[in-house]
């Protein structure tokens, strides 16, 4: 897989730096993960630190575009991105209704 920095901008009220990445590849769209290591692997950051906002396919090539951010500290990360929702547990099964009179 092939990468081109299309834009890097650093924001310093938010202490990141938000980029747009091209990315080469072979069969699939990379997944998110693969996209954060990629990153990590050509910014030298720390995979913590990276947030994967946006993968969008050109469509007809096997490319696809990449918006990340990657923040200076982790305080940073907590005071500016969302927490991740948690998965619901599966709860127990409602019981069943009493049978109705005719």
């Amino acid at each position: 897989m092939g990468s081109k920095i299309i834009t890097e901008n650093h924001s310093i009220l938010l202490h990141r730096t938000e980029l747009s990445m091209e990315v080469d590849y072979d069969k699939n769209v990379p997944s998110a993960a693969d996209s954060k290591k990629i990153i990590v692997s050509s910014k030298k950051a720390d995979e913590s630190l990276v947030v994967i906002k946006k993968i969008a396919p050109v469509y007809g090539q096997n490319k696809a575009i990449i918006t990340a951010s990657i923040y200076d500290s982790a305080d940073a990360l907590k005071r500016v991105e969302p927490p991740k929702k948690e998965k619901k547990t599966a709860a127990a099964p409602a019981p069943a209704a009493p049978a109705k009179k005719k």
